[in-house]
């Protein structure tokens, strides 16, 4: 039974403190779609180890139990968490696997034969075998001897001779899980999954697994109830980057329909799969999917070449440009100027990175020597303004930070190496931070209180009650300060960032009308292709169009500079344009 109090402090306290401070912004979509008082499935994407169930259970109007890996319940600070949340406690098979004795010498026609090995007091039948080096997992059929299996292959595997290690992992029994959430979900709770598994940071999902399906399916069977199922996408601009940006969105809940568990009870198989099919067409209507990182920087630059300068988009709205603009891609990239195009794309985003300006000041550049040199002087004292308020706390948090990157870093490098499906590991990242910094944080507090308790004679007074009050007066200044720098050091990073920029801005006009030469002929042919193409990809594009023609072309033209632009990209081609961007980048000798 889930104490509310405890639940609260956990989710909406630690958790929402944590959430706030990690992330500079926290954008929430259709949170209404969760219903309040019926059984609910929450099934999320999983790019964020920990931090996803904690960013969900932080903002949601309803407790959330999640279904969580028994290994990390046994962790500390993580398992303290999941008990407090509420967290049902699932052993996952590869979390039990352990190296079997001898080797695996053989592999043909789903006879497998080892040397030195013990099959029969270290396998049963069921059990999976994962030889090292050879791709596939192998699941044991019968276990002939000590030295020989029949398995039954996960997939096709070319028979060869080899001698590898191997690890065993057994088959667990889930039933006594499945029950909880049935009558979990009989008690008209929320049940929150990341269907695809282990977390990750690729790009697109995983497989995803039938336990959800058994789950809400084997509910509605058993207490003749009807299950919903709400989808929730997490999508992260930097997952692993300290004061980044997040965009949950909450889909519409889909009620299975009562025949679904008349199907489970018939056969199992068709309405897994049926169920899984429909999850995961829902999980990407929340969520941006594209083959790797490439393809995505890609898609995020798209949807901002192709906004009207004038024009502010919800967050709803820039998720549904970055889907539609990564469906597009997916569809039509093998046409050649679709590929050229995000080829483009590509390259203005490499031009823009190599001369230190951001995609911003090109699109807003004017030729306007004096407001430039203001909005300059501007951003150098707004720099120093930021700079006073937040060293003090730079100085004393520097450390601590170093330490969380350096130990979060050596964490990310583990997981990869261990990892099969993790790119860079950069999910593990941000969890492991938190991790630390739970239990790094408060002795760092207790210390600087000491240090001033001490310190006080030497600046307040010798006085035990004059250093006990203003020591309590640290107590509670200090995290608010630490709230104040933390705002101070966005502001001044941002305009440290863009002060090169700027000062091209100042004496370098060439490179930005070359720069805002390229964007523009980029946004003319991607609206031309969106126009073109997009009814192939998106029925009734006319009608659910986000933006319309008349706002783009109610901003197309602007002022002299932009007629200048226009001008300049009739005069010379786009090869000619590269070219001079690069001359304009020798020149000021980078």
């Amino acid at each position: 039974m889930v104490n509310h109090f405890v639940y609260n402090l956990v989710s909406k306290g630690i958790g929402g403190a944590f959430t706030s401070t990690f992330f500079k912004t926290i954008e929430i979509i259709g949170l209404e779609n969760v219903p309040k008082d019926q059984p609910v499935i929450i099934c999320s994407n999983h790019n964020n180890q920990f931090v996803d169930a904690l960013l969900i259970s932080s903002r949601m109007n309803r407790p959330v139990k999640f279904i969580v890996a028994a290994k990390s319940t046994r962790r500390p600070v993580i398992g303290q968490f999941s008990r407090a949340l509420g967290g049902i406690p699932v052993e996952r098979a590869q979390d039990l696997a352990k190296a079997g004795k001898g080797k695996i010498v053989s592999l043909k026609n789903g006879i497998m034969k080892g040397e030195g090995t013990e099959f029969t007091k270290e396998v049963q039948i069921g059990y999976t075998i994962i030889v090292q080096k050879v791709q596939g997992e192998f699941i044991v059929g019968t276990v002939v001897s000590d030295t020989e299996l029949k398995v039954k292959q996960d997939e096709d595997v070319e028979d060869s001779e080899f001698s590898l290690p191997y690890k065993i992992v057994p088959k667990i029994d889930q039933h006594e899980l499945y029950s909880h959430v049935w009558d979990a979900l009989k008690n008209n709770d929320c049940i929150g999954i990341f269907p695809e598994g282990g977390s990750h940071d690729r790009t697109d999902f995983l497989p995803l697994k039938a336990g959800v399906c058994i789950m809400a399916l084997g509910a509605m069977a058993q207490h003749n109830i009807q299950v919903n199922i709400v989808c929730c996408g997490l999508n992260y601009y930097a997952c692993d980057k300290f004061r980044s940006k997040v965009i949950m969105e909450f889909g519409q809940p889909y009620k299975i329909p009562m025949e679904a568990a008349e199907t489970y009870k018939k056969s199992k198989r068709e309405a897994i799969s049926e169920l899984l099919h429909e999850i995961e067409y829902r999980l990407r209507d929340v969520t941006t999917s594209v083959p790797s990182y490439k393809e995505l920087m890609a898609v995020y630059m798209a949807r901002k070449i192709y906004l009207p300068e004038s024009v502010k988009v919800s967050p709803k709205e820039e998720l549904e440009l970055n889907r539609r603009f990564a469906k597009g891609f997916l569809q039509m990239q093998e046409k050649p100027q679709i590929k050229q195009l995000f080829n483009k794309i590509r390259e203005y985003k490499s031009l823009i990175k190599i001369t230190s300006i951001e995609d911003y000041q090109v699109r807003t550049y004017e030729k306007d020597f004096k407001k430039n040199l203001m909005i300059f002087i501007y951003s150098i004292f707004t720099v120093l303004f930021h700079l006073i308020i937040s060293l003090p706390g730079i100085l004393i948090n520097g450390p601590f930070g170093l330490l969380l990157n350096y130990l979060s870093e050596k964490e990310r490098i583990k997981c990869q190496r261990e990892s099969k499906v993790k790119v860079l590991g950069k999910d593990v990242v941000a969890s492991y931070k938190l991790i630390l910094a739970i239990v790094i944080l408060p002795i760092q507090f207790f210390l600087l209180a000491l240090l001033f308790f001490l310190i006080g004679p030497l600046f307040i007074s010798s006085m035990y009650g004059h250093r006990l009050l203003y020591t309590s007066i640290f107590c509670i200044i200090y995290p608010t300060y630490n709230y104040i720098m933390i705002l101070s050091t966005d502001r001044l990073w941002m305009h440290s960032k863009n002060l090169a920029g700027k000062f091209n801005c100042l004496f370098n006009e060439q490179q930005y009308l070359t720069l805002k030469a390229i964007r523009s002929n980029i946004q003319t042919q991607l609206r031309e292709y969106v126009n073109e193409y997009g009814k192939e990809v998106f029925k009734n594009l006319d009608e659910n169009k986000i933006l319309n023609e008349k706002k783009l072309i109610s901003v197309k033209q602007k002022g002299d500079i932009h007629q200048r632009i226009d001008n300049t990209i009739k005069r010379i081609s786009s090869t000619e344009l590269m070219q001079r961007i690069f001359s304009v980048l020798e020149d000021i000798g980078i």
